[in-house]
């Protein structure tokens, strides 16, 4: 899963890794980009629907999912940090998994993590 920034909050990105990293999620790229997406999105590559499905359910305030399209990693999931709603979409995220029993997670008993975490 890849991870990137479209706002002027530095490091917004790197937090929404280490919560993605701590919920067993594979992050990949974390930098900046001007995608031009309108809202926090979560960008989903043909053949990763499920592993988008799984996101969302661990994530609920991850509401915008769009195709992927050119340009973006084919075998990974992108989520892109956008106003007006990243830095609030972050912390929730943050206050998701510092209430979260590990043990609840859909990977902890999971045999085999998908593809694009």
């Amino acid at each position: 899963m890849d991870v990137l920034n479209q706002t002027l909050v530095e490091g917004l990105a790197g937090r929404a890794a280490v919560v993605l990293s701590d919920a067993g999620w594979t992050v990949g790229q974390i930098e900046n980009t001007a995608l031009g997406a309108p809202s926090t999105t979560v960008y989903v590559p043909t053949g990763l629907e499920d592993d988008a499905d799984l996101l969302l359910d661990a994530f609920p305030m991850l509401t915008r999912t769009r195709p992927a399209f050119e340009g973006l990693d084919p075998a990974a999931l992108t989520l892109v940090l956008a106003e007006p709603d990243a830095e609030r979409v972050v912390a929730l995220m943050e206050q998701t998994t510092t209430s979260a029993d590990p043990s609840a997670s859909p990977f902890a008993l999971a045999a085999d993590a998908p593809d694009g975490r």
